[in-house]
C-alpha cells in the first residue's frame, strides 16, 4: 500500500485480522493496534517511503508475527538507545518514546535492511511480555 497516513485504518484492520486469527483478545489486540500504528505512522511521516508492505503469520495458537516493510531511507529504530525516563521532561531529547513502547509491547522485535527495504519483524503473543 502507499506509505501515507490515510492508509492507517486499512493497515490496522489487516493486522488485527491476523491477531484475531491467532486468538488474541482484548488488551493484547489493543497492544497490537498500538504497535502497528506507531510503526506505520513513523514510516508514513519520516521514512521517505513510497510503499509499505504488511504481512502476518500465525506460527502457533496465541501468537502473531508481523512484518512492516518500507522502501524508504535506511533507518534502524532499534539502534537508538532507550530514553532515560528518569530525566526531567525538559531535559529529554525529542523522539524515541514510540519505539520504546513498541519494545515493551512485543515479545520479539528485529530490524533488517534487505534489497532497499527496511523490515521490522515483531511478535505479539496472548501471554504478553
Amino acid at each position: 500500500m502507499e506509505a501515507d497516513e490515510a492508509g492507517l485504518p486499512r493497515a490496522m484492520a489487516f493486522v488485527r485480522g491476523g491477531g484475531e486469527a491467532a486468538g488474541l483478545t482484548g488488551e493484547r489486540l489493543g497492544e497490537l493496534d498500538l504497535v502497528v500504528e506507531e510503526l506505520f505512522v513513523n514510516v508514513a511521516r519520516y521514512a521517505g517511503a513510497g510503499t509499505v508492505e504488511l504481512r502476518y503469520t500465525v506460527p502457533a495458537a496465541g501468537v502473531v508475527e508481523v512484518e512492516v516493510a518500507d522502501d524508504g531511507r535506511a533507518f534502524d529504530p532499534l539502534a537508538r538507545a532507550e530514553p532515560d525516563l528518569e530525566l526531567p521532561l525538559e531535559a529529554r531529547p525529542v523522539g524515541g518514546l514510540g519505539i520504546f513502547l513498541v519494545r515493551r509491547l512485543t515479545q520479539s522485535l528485529r530490524y533488517s535492511r534487505d534489497g532497499g527495504w527496511n523490515r521490522i519483524l515483531f511478535r505479539v503473543a496472548a501471554g504478553g511480555s
